[in-house]
């Protein structure tokens, strides 16, 4: 199954929150769900200046690999583009927006949300570690 969102469906939801503070918390899960998706799952890591243009430099030594990924890290701007890093697919995100996704689920009953879910799941078994 191809995890990647053709068309952005909103998650189905029970009648409209009278109650603001759902409300509002319904709006800010959206608007998460729609940018995730927008960006097809990709964004940068906190600490990924080590996949930059810069780390061969590093020799694969622990001391100047650390150095980059903090000044990365620490940077006041984002100058992951400047160093070509990428945005990429995590794991770590897919299980948590497989996670929300069956939280979503569970909680509306939307058949959206579970075939996000199941989505999310295929694409990390497909991109399981190796050994």
């Amino acid at each position: 199954m191809n995890a990647v969102v053709k068309s952005r469906a909103r998650i189905d939801r029970p009648a409209p929150a009278v109650d603001p503070v759902t409300r509002l918390f319904d709006q800010s899960l959206d608007r998460v769900v729609d940018w995730v998706q927008r960006h097809r799952y990709k964004a940068y890591e906190p600490a990924d200046g080590n996949s930059s243009a810069l780390s061969p430099l590093t020799g694969k030594r622990i001391f100047p690999m650390r150095i980059l990924q903090q000044v990365v890290l620490r940077s006041p701007f984002n100058i992951r583009p400047l160093l070509g890093v990428a945005p990429h697919e995590s794991a770590i995100g897919r299980g948590y927006m497989a996670w929300g996704y069956l939280k979503m689920f569970r909680r509306t009953g939307s058949t959206v949300a579970r075939h996000e879910a199941q989505g999310c799941l295929d694409w990390l078994i497909a991109n399981g570690a190796r050994g």
